[in-house]
Parts: C-alpha cells; structure tokens; sequence
C-alpha cells in the first residue's frame, strides 16, 4: 500500500493482514512472558497516542520525536484511563486494562549492573526494546544528536497507526495526551 507522500517521498506500507504485515508476535521470538507482550502492546498505544493525540496528526508529516523516559512518564500519568475501561481480557480493551495494571507494579527505571542505561524488568527497558522493534521495523530511528534515549518515529509509523487506530484504550490515551498538551 502507498501512503500519503512525505519529505522522503512516497511511502511503502503493508496491508494490515498480509504476510508482511507489522505484527506484535514478531517483537522477541524467545522469553517473553504474556506480561511482556501486555506491556508491549500498552507500549505501542502509548507511543501512537503520544505522537499523534488527534486524528488529524495522523495527515500531518511533522517530524515526531519520542523519549524513553517522558513517554514513559506519559503512560504511568494515564495509567488510571487505561484501568477504568470497560471490557473483559478477551477485548483489546480488556487486555490494555491488564497491562496497564502491570506496567502500574513495575518500576520505572532499574539500573543495569556497571552499564549505563535500565535493565531488563522496568517499563523504560520494555519502551526500548519497543522503539528498538520500530527501528528494525523502518518504523522510528535513533536520534542520539538529540539524546542517547530520543527516537524519531517515520512515515511508516504514522501510516501503521492509521491502518490499525481504534479501540477504546487508544481514545483514552489520546484523550490524556491532549489535556496534558493543553494544559502545559
């Protein structure tokens, strides 16, 4: 599929059930728990809420940049939006509902032993694997000139979240993105 042209031009996008499609499953093949892929899930709403809280962000090709730490930040201070939904944990907002509560018990930071950076068992680990998925995926790219943690997201992104967008969880974190927008 072709999306809407960009500064780099035209770009090249799969269709949401194809072959080549985009898919969570593909995140890590080995030692994710059923939390991770939660969390994970939770992750990807709250990078498509931040960097496109309307939706007519998703017809702009303004440059969007995310930061391990303030998206990180961003989830938490939603956290109670994200709970309050209705649904059982067979609906995508059932699911979003359980992953917020994990994301809620685990620590935001945890340093790594003698390395800089978090280790493996915090949320800000869990958004850099995420964001590093996305610069597998041409999704994001690292954008170190603005900081060690700062990722650009692309066309290809915003084209991903405008195939997929919907469900209540990702109307609740948008909702929170604006109000906070409004009120800074």
């Amino acid at each position: 599929m072709l999306g809407a042209p960009s500064r780099g031009g035209i770009v090249l996008t799969t269709q949401p059930n194809s072959v080549f499609a985009v898919r969570m499953s593909d995140l890590r093949s080995t030692a994710m728990s059923a939390d991770d892929k939660l969390v994970a899930g939770l992750i990807v709403l709250g990078i498509a809420a931040y960097a496109f809280p309307r939706q007519l962000d998703l017809d702009s090709t303004d440059v969007k940049i995310v930061e391990v730490a303030a998206l990180d930040a961003f989830v938490r201070d939603a956290i109670e939006q994200v709970t309050a939904l209705p649904g059982d944990e067979g609906t995508v907002d059932g699911q979003a509902r359980v992953a917020a509560a994990v994301y809620e018990r685990m620590p935001s930071f945890k340093p790594k032993d003698r390395q800089p950076g978090p280790a493996r068992g915090c949320t800000q680990f869990a958004i850099a694997e995420v964001l590093g998925w996305l610069v597998e995926r041409g999704a994001a790219r690292v954008m170190p000139q603005m900081g060690p943690t700062s990722y650009q997201l692309t066309d290809r992104f915003r084209l991903l979240v405008a195939d997929v967008a919907g469900g209540e969880a990702l109307a609740a974190l948008r909702a929170h993105r604006r109000t906070r927008q409004e009120a800074a």
